[in-house]
C-alpha cells in the first residue's frame, strides 16, 4: 500500500509577476518619497539648509515625484492595459513580428495604443502623486513658491542681486507666515542698506499680526545703524506697530524735514498719526501750516483727527477751527474730516461759516481723496485715508457726525440748514437732500419740552 504512494514532490516557487513587482517598487518609493519629501520640506521651513543646497533638495523632491509617477504608470499599464506599453514600446513587439507561439496577452498587447494610454496614466499618476506628496508635506511646494524661493534670495550678499532681494522683501511684505517674518528681521542687519531700509519697511506692514508685538525688538536694533534711509523705515515701522516710545524721534524727524528745503516725508506726518500721542500736536499744526504744500497739510489734518481716542483729544478741535476759513482748499477739506471725526458740537459755527464763506462753484467742486504711498520708493503700498467728495457734501456729512443737540446750537443750525435746503439756485439738488435730510434727523431726535416745574 505503501509502494503506490508518490513520493512528495514540490512545485518550484513561480516568484513575483511583474503587476507585482510594478506594484512593490511603487509602494517602496511611495514611502521613501514621503519619508525624504517630509525631510526636506522641514529642513526648509526650519531654514537649516544653506542657500546653495536649497535648489539640489527642491529638484530631488521633483525628481521623487517624477519617479513615483513613472512607476504608478507602469503598474497601471500592467493592470489594465495589459503592458501594452512594456511590450511595444520597452520590448519592441509588434503584431507583424509575433510568432504563432506568441501568448494571448502578447497579441491583446500589441492592439493597444500605448502612445496614447501610457502618457495619459503618466499625466493622471502625476497629478495624483503631486496632490498626496504636497498634502503630506502640508503644501511644501505651495509654500515655497510663496515664501521659501524669497527666503533664499534675501541671503545672499551679492551688491549686484539688489534689486532680486527688494523684489523678495515686497513679496514677503504681504506674506503672513512666520518664516517670512524671521527672514525680514534677518534682513534687517543685512549689510545692504536698501535691502535692510525694505525690510524694516516690510516688518512694519505686520503691524495688524497677532506677533506684532514680537517685531519692536529688531526694529529697535536697526535704530542703530549708521544708514539714515534704514533708521527711518524703523521709526515709522514702529510708529505703525504704536511703540509710543518712538514718538520723539519721530518727531525730531519730522521737524528736520519741515525746516530743509525739500519736501516733508508724508509718511512721517502718517506715523504721528498711527501713534495717537498729544505730544505730537505741536509739530503737527506746523505741518497743517504748511497748507496744500506736497499734501503735507491735509494729512497733518488727519493725523490730528486721529487724536480722537485720547483723553485730551478735542483739545486739537480750535487749532483745526482757526484755519479752516484761511486754509488752501485740499487742507480745508481735510480739515472738515478731521473736524467731523473729532465730534465738538461747538465746531457746528465754523462749518457752517466755512460753507457760507465759498461761492457755491467752489462748493461745488470734490475734495480729492488723501492717500500716501508708504514704500520707501514712495511709489508702492498705497492707502487711500479719506475718499472724495464734494467741499459741500463734506460739509453737511461733518454736520451730521457733530450734530447739534442743546437748544442753543439747534436754535443757530435749523434755520441755517433750512435756508441751505430753500436757497435753490446755489445749491445742487443732492447738497438740498442731503441738508434736508440732516435737518429732519435733528428735529426727530430733539426734546424740546422745557424742564418746568411739576408743580406749576
Amino acid at each position: 500500500m505503501y509502494r503506490s504512494m508518490s513520493p512528495y514532490d514540490p512545485r518550484p516557487s513561480r516568484g513575483y509577476s511583474l503587476r507585482q513587482k510594478f506594484a512593490l517598487a511603487a509602494l517602496m518609493t511611495h514611502v521613501m518619497a514621503l519619508v525624504i519629501g517630509y525631510a526636506i520640506s522641514m529642513w526648509v521651513r526650519a531654514d537649516r539648509v544653506a542657500p546653495e543646497v536649497e535648489p539640489l533638495l527642491l529638484a530631488g523632491f521633483y525628481l521623487l515625484l517624477a519617479l513615483c509617477a513613472v512607476l504608478d504608470a507602469m503598474w497601471a499599464d500592467e493592470v489594465i492595459f495589459d503592458g501594452s506599453f512594456r511590450i511595444t514600446a520597452l520590448q519592441g513587439k509588434s503584431v507583424e513580428a509575433l510568432n504563432a507561439n506568441a501568448s494571448l496577452d502578447d497579441m491583446i498587447a500589441t492592439t493597444r495604443r500605448p502612445s496614447v494610454t501610457f502618457p495619459l496614466s503618466l499625466v493622471v499618476a502625476g497629478l495624483f502623486n503631486y496632490g498626496f506628496l504636497n498634502f503630506a508635506t502640508r503644501d511644501f511646494l505651495g509654500f515655497y513658491d510663496s515664501t521659501g524661493q524669497h527666503v533664499r534670495t534675501l541671503k545672499g550678499a551679492d551688491p549686484s542681486d539688489t534689486a532680486l532681494r527688494l523684489g523678495a522683501v515686497r513679496a514677503l511684505a504681504l506674506n503672513t507666515r512666520p518664516a517670512s517674518v524671521r527672514a525680514l528681521v534677518r534682513a534687517t542687519e543685512h549689510e545692504d542698506a536698501d535691502t535692510a531700509a525694505w525690510a524694516a519697511w516690510a516688518l512694519g506692514r505686520h503691524a495688524s499680526t497677532p506677533y506684532a508685538g514680537k517685531l519692536v525688538e529688531p526694529l529697535a536694533r536697526a535704530l542703530d545703524r549708521d544708514e539714515p534711509s534704514v533708521r527711518r523705515e524703523a521709526v515709522l515701522s514702529l510708529a505703525r506697530v504704536q511703540h509710543r516710545p518712538i514718538r520723539a524721534r519721530l518727531i525730531q524727524l519730522l521737524s528736520d524735514d519741515l525746516e530743509g528745503s525739500t519736501p516733508a516725508d508724508l509718511r512721517l506726518v502718517w506715523g504721528l498719526g498711527y501713534l495717537q500721542h498729544l505730544d505730537g500736536l505741536e509739530v503737527l499744526t506746523q505741518s497743517l501750516d504748511r497748507g496744500d504744500e506736497g499734501g503735507v497739510g491735509p494729512m497733518a489734518a488727519w493725523a490730528i483727527a486721529q487724536l480722537r481716542d485720547q483723553r485730551d483729544g478735542r483739545s486739537a478741535v480750535p487749532v483745526l477751527e482757526r484755519r479752516l476759513l484761511a486754509a488752501p482748499f485740499e487742507t480745508a477739506c481735510a480739515i472738515l474730516h478731521a473736524l467731523s471725526v473729532l465730534g465738538d458740537e461747538r465746531s457746528n459755527m465754523v462749518l457752517m461759516r466755512g460753507f457760507d464763506a465759498l461761492p457755491p462753484m467752489i462748493r461745488a467742486q470734490t475734495c480729492p481723496a488723501i492717500r500716501i504711498f508708504t514704500s520707501p520708493d514712495l511709489r508702492g503700498d498705497e492707502r487711500i485715508l479719506v475718499r472724495p467728495e464734494t467741499f459741500a457734501m463734506k460739509t453737511l456729512q461733518a454736520l451730521g457726525k457733530v450734530r447739534a443737540t442743546s437748544p442753543e446750537m439747534r436754535a443757530l443750525v435749523e434755520p441755517w440748514l433750512e435756508t441751505v435746503v430753500n436757497d435753490v439756485p446755489d445749491n445742487s439738488l443732492a447738497t438740498r437732500q442731503a441738508a434736508a435730510n440732516l435737518l429732519e434727523g435733528i428735529r426727530t431726535t430733539r426734546d424740546d419740552r422745557d424742564a418746568a416745574d411739576p408743580s406749576g
